[in-house]
């Protein structure tokens, strides 16, 4: 999945005649810093999707295990799955 947080970086088209000058209408205002990201997990089951969550802290190994064990769990626990016939990918 991505997630774009200021618009597309698909091309935008303007139809103007020649001579005419651009509106204010058709001009894009474009953000310039240095970037940023964010990071969600979440998962999917034959059943149906897990809630998002959120990750503001540094992501490890031990942070990942302490999602899978919360997140995970609760999901396959949330729609009655057997854990021994769920499949982790």
């Amino acid at each position: 999945m991505i997630i774009e947080r200021f618009g597309s970086h698909g091309k935008k088209w303007i139809w103007r005649r020649p001579g005419d000058s651009l509106r204010d209408r058709d001009v894009e205002g474009k953000v310039k810093h240095g970037g940023g990201s964010i990071m969600i997990w979440g998962c999917m089951t034959s059943e149906g999707v897990s809630h998002a969550w959120w990750v503001q802290e540094h992501m490890n190994a031990d942070f990942y295990i302490t999602i899978l064990e919360d997140e995970l769990l609760q999901t396959i626990q949330f729609y009655k799955l057997k854990r021994k016939k769920v499949i982790f990918q």
